[in-house]
């Protein structure tokens, strides 16, 4: 069952990319989906975050959002809750992350400056957007992983 909601996941957010929404918002979509939790403000949560934080080439979004959905798992509700087990499972995505996909920042996963008018008016048509859309399943699926590990599930 692991196996089949890890892939499930990974699908989920891969066409929630491939619908319009960014890698972020898809990201943390599909991860808040796996755990059953649901709130209007998603995906604005994560909307800024897309194109390594709003088109800086930064962070990548898929990441930032697979973040988010660690902190739905993991994320301390009270100031006294230990911080240990978010940062570690962040630490193992970023890590496992970056291994897989051979960076983190946006601008280095595509090799272009998101900001950047003329790169990004040829985004699709040099199939970045089928790159990105297997980034966030790379990074949606790592997290999923993460959390049914540790949550037992």
């Amino acid at each position: 069952m692991k196996e089949h909601d890890i892939a499930e996941t990974r699908r989920k957010a891969e066409e929630l990319f491939q619908s319009g929404l960014n890698c972020a918002e898809s990201a943390l979509l599909a991860l808040a989906k796996m755990q059953h939790i649901e709130a209007p403000v998603m995906p604005g949560i994560a909307t800024c975050f897309g194109g390594g934080m709003a088109l800086t080439g930064g962070t990548c979004g898929a990441l930032t959002g697979s973040v988010m959905g660690l902190g739905l798992a993991f994320g301390r509700v009270e100031t006294s809750d230990s911080i240990q087990t978010a940062r570690a499972a962040t630490k193992r995505l970023v890590n496992e992350f970056e291994h897989a996909c051979g960076g983190k920042d946006c601008h280095v996963l595509l090799a272009y400056e998101p900001n950047d008018a003329l790169t990004h008016q040829v985004f699709s048509q040099q199939g970045r957007r089928d790159r990105c859309a297997n980034y966030t399943g790379q990074a949606v699926e790592l997290a999923a992983r993460i959390i049914l590990e540790k949550k037992g599930g």
